[in-house]
C-alpha cells in the first residue's frame, strides 16, 4: 500500500514537471509561429532591445544587492522597510500639488500603513539581519550565485516570450466570432497566460530557494562557522538537481503558488 502510494506521488510530480516543459515549449513555439505569421504588434528588434538593456540592469541590482548584504544586512533591511513608506508618501505630496485629493488619500494611507509595519516589525530586524549575515557567509565560501543569476536571465528571456505569445494567443482568441463558447474560451485563454506566468516565475524562485536551502544545508554539516572553501562547491550539483531529478516536485510546489498570485493579480 505504501509502496503504491509513493508511486502515485511520483508519478503526479513526474507529470507536473512534464507538464511545466510543454508550458514551455507551448510558450515558446507560440512566440516564434507569431513571428513568423508577423502577428506581433512590435518587431523582434524592439524586443531584443529592451532584453538588452533589462539584462544588465537585472544583474547590477543583484549584484548591488549581494553586495549591500555583505556590507550592512541590517541597513539592507531597514532600507527595504522605508523605502515604501517614504515612496508613498512622496506619490501622496505629489499628488497634493497636482490637486488630486482621492490619490493623495490613497497613498498617505499606503504610507501610514507602510510606517506602521516599520515600527511593528523593528523588534525581528537584528535576528533578520543576523540570518542575511550567516547568509553571506556561506555564499562567500561556496558562491551559488551562478545558480540566480542563471536563473535571473532565463527569467527575462521567458517574460519577453510569454508577452508575445500572451498577446497572439489572446488576439487569437478575441478575433473569433462564430464559436458557441467563446466568453468561456476567453477567460481559459486569460487564465492559462496568466497560470503560466506566476507559474514559470514560482518555478524559477523555487530553484533557487531549493539550490541555496540545499548549500545552507551542507555548510552547517560540515561544522557550520569552521566549513572552508577547500570542500567542493554544492551548489552546481543541486542545481543540476533542481532542473533534473526534483523538477517535479519543485513545479508541484510551485503551482499552488502561481495561483494564489493569478488570485492575488
Amino acid at each position: 500500500m505504501l509502496r503504491s502510494l509513493v508511486g502515485s506521488e511520483m508519478c503526479i510530480r513526474d507529470r507536473f514537471g512534464v507538464a511545466f516543459v510543454a508550458n514551455l515549449v507551448l510558450i515558446v513555439s507560440v512566440a516564434v509561429c507569431s513571428n513568423r505569421a508577423g502577428a506581433w504588434p512590435i518587431d523582434l528588434e524592439t524586443v531584443v532591445n529592451v532584453l538588452v538593456f533589462s539584462m544588465p540592469v537585472s544583474l547590477g541590482c543583484s549584484a548591488m544587492l549581494l553586495w549591500t548584504v555583505r556590507w550592512n544586512p541590517y541597513f539592507l533591511i531597514q532600507a527595504s522597510l522605508i523605502l515604501p513608506a517614504a515612496s508613498a508618501g512622496t506619490m501622496a505630496l505629489v499628488s497634493l500639488f497636482a490637486g488630486s485629493v482621492w490619490s493623495c488619500i490613497v497613498f498617505a494611507t499606503a504610507a501610514l500603513g507602510s510606517t506602521c509595519w516599520f515600527f511593528a516589525v523593528q523588534r525581528r530586524v537584528p535576528v533578520a539581519a543576523s540570518m542575511l549575515e550567516i547568509a553571506a557567509k556561506v555564499n562567500a565560501i561556496w558562491p551559488a550565485t551562478v545558480c540566480s543569476l542563471s536563473v535571473l536571465v532565463l527569467g527575462l528571456m521567458y517574460i519577453a516570450a510569454w508577452s508575445l505569445a500572451a498577446n497572439s494567443i489572446l488576439q487569437y482568441l478575441w478575433s473569433l466570432h462564430d464559436l458557441q463558447y467563446i466568453p468561456q474560451l476567453r477567460v481559459a485563454g486569460i487564465g492559462y497566460v496568466l497560470v503560466s506566468l506566476f507559474w514559470t516565475v514560482q518555478v524559477g524562485q523555487n530553484i533557487v530557494y531549493v539550490v541555496a536551502a540545499g548549500v545552507v544545508g551542507t555548510w552547517w554539516s560540515r561544522g557550520g562557522a569552521e566549513a572552508t572553501g577547500g570542500d567542493p562547491n554544492p551548489a552546481p550539483r543541486l542545481f543540476q538537481t533542481g532542473l533534473t531529478s526534483s523538477l517535479g516536485s519543485i513545479c508541484l510546489g510551485s503551482d499552488r503558488g502561481s495561483v494564489k498570485g493569478e488570485g492575488e493579480g
